[in-house]
């Protein structure tokens, strides 16, 4: 009896707290972006999905992010993502700190991948950005960013982009440059 009760106020407590929030929310970019694969007329597909502990086992070391993927566009590109999911709960400058162990992994690769930062608000995103964009190119990391909800659409904007755009717009790292 006591090992049952111990169980149903484990499943009460994750299911009313932030973690499992921000897990839905960082899935729910995937299934998103999913989604708008399947349309009639797609801009592309997903076509890898890892989840948060597939990539703490493959990259624990360096970074974890909420979630890999590759994005295929109708005319064959490959963009590989990582994803780090705002819940608008961290201080600003942790999320600067956080692309440390990005560059790490860049260095480590021998070449970075995009990341993609999603958040609940525009007011959120335009805060972050303020203090992402100089830490970004000090690193010289793709990084761009989302109002969550939105991420199946023209929503991408890259840090030091001027305009929104489907994900399979956004730069290839190529275009970056080296890792520094």
């Amino acid at each position: 009896m006591a090992l049952c009760h111990h169980r149903r106020n484990i499943g009460q407590h994750l299911s009313r707290g932030q973690r499992l929030a921000h897990h839905v929310g960082a899935n729910g970019v995937f299934t998103d972006l999913l989604a708008a694969g399947r349309t009639t007329d797609p801009a592309g597909q997903l076509e890898v999905w890892w989840s948060a502990r597939r990539c703490a086992a493959e990259w624990g070391r360096l970074v974890r992010p909420d979630g890999y993927g590759v994005w295929v566009t109708a005319a064959g590109r490959r963009l590989p993502f990582l994803l780090e999911h705002d819940m608008g709960t961290e201080r600003l400058p942790r999320l600067a700190a956080k692309l440390d162990g990005y560059a790490d992994l860049a260095a480590a690769a021998g070449h970075p991948t995009q990341i993609l930062f999603t958040f609940p608000t525009n007011a959120r995103e335009l805060a972050a950005r303020a203090v992402l964009t100089a830490a970004a190119l000090r690193r010289r990391l793709p990084v761009a960013a989302a109002v969550s909800g939105a991420s199946s659409g023209t929503v991408w904007l890259p840090l030091n982009g001027r305009r929104r755009m489907v994900l399979g717009e956004l730069p290839d790292v190529s275009e970056i440059g080296g890792v520094g």
